[in-house]
Formats: C-alpha cells, sequence, structure tokens
C-alpha cells in the first residue's frame, strides 16, 4: 500500500498501547453554622442549623484525553433544620 510517508505492509499492525495519568480535580467548600437559644429560665429552647457544600469535580469521575470532556461540574448542596 502507497502512503504519503512510503509503502506500508497490509498486515501493519496498528494497534498500541498507552498510558494516560492525570488527577480529577476536585475543589470544595463545606461549612455548618448551629445556633441555640434558651429563654423563659431554661424552660424553652430554640435551636437551628444550616450546613452548605458546594463541590467542583469532573462529571464522569475520570479524566479523559481530551480537555472538553474533563469539565467540572457543580454541586450544591444545602441543608437546614
Amino acid at each position: 500500500m502507497t502512503t504519503p510517508i512510503g509503502n506500508l505492509p497490509c498486515n501493519l499492525p496498528l494497534t498500541f498501547n498507552g498510558t494516560f495519568a492525570e488527577t480529577l480535580p476536585r475543589k470544595g467548600l463545606q461549612w455548618f453554622a448551629r445556633v441555640d437559644y434558651t429563654f423563659r429560665e431554661g424552660k424553652d429552647r430554640l435551636y437551628g442549623s444550616f450546613a452548605r457544600t458546594t463541590l467542583d469535580q469532573v462529571a464522569f469521575g475520570a479524566p479523559n484525553v481530551y480537555p472538553g470532556f474533563t469539565a467540572l461540574a457543580t454541586e450544591y448542596t444545602l441543608t437546614g433544620t
């Protein structure tokens, strides 16, 4: 077979093994707040808590050779009681 780089045999294997080592970006912020208030000489109590988590990580859980497929997906979690 004739190619721009010269002759290639028809049975030339075109597969190979390679490695791709990339770390997963994972950026996050988490905070928690709690408020306690006791009134009427300790007979009554009012309390509440609030938590928030923001996480940026790769959507598919694995890096990809193509940077467009390694885009970060943002996840928000909000909890209140």
